[in-house]
């Protein structure tokens, strides 16, 4: 609803801003409604909205190209103190039509950042069984439970 308040804002302010940075603002918002669109979709779409909104002031950031992918940049403020305490904002780009997350970034009160950039992602590849195989020295002893 919130989203929706502000397309319609910006159709009122229609004559103040240039075409390009209108149709910008469109793209974004329609893109941003379209994603909560497909999360309203889902069973558990109440509680995962629900919960995020709870959690965070959201911000839509605008658009930026990640490794040549455009993608949706999300401003996540929280609200809990504790929360707070250990992280100011948390910045994650969304490859909306792939539905997942390329890079985050989360800012701590002193300054200091944390960044954590995905490459080469492969959604539903095969996962060889030998990955999950544990890989010991020769004196280590394996005991299995029952």
């Amino acid at each position: 609803e919130e989203f929706l308040k502000h397309q319609r804002c910006l159709q009122r302010q229609r004559a103040y801003y240039s075409e390009s940075a209108i149709t910008d603002v469109e793209a974004a918002l329609s893109k941003i409604i379209s994603k909560l669109e497909q999360l309203s979709a889902q069973d558990n779409a109440p509680q995962v909205i629900g919960s995020l909104l709870k959690q965070f002031d959201v911000k839509f950031g605008g658009d930026e190209d990640v490794d040549g992918v455009k993608t949706a940049k999300l401003e996540l403020a929280p609200k809990a103190p504790n929360v707070k305490n250990m992280f100011s904002q948390i910045v994650i780009w969304i490859d909306a039509p792939r539905g997942i997350s390329l890079k985050q970034q989360f800012l701590e009160p002193s300054g200091d950042y944390r960044i954590a950039h995905y490459t080469n992602i492969k959604l539903n590849g095969k996962v060889p069984d030998d990955a999950f195989k544990l890989h010991t020295s020769g004196s280590v002893k394996t005991v299995k439970g029952k």
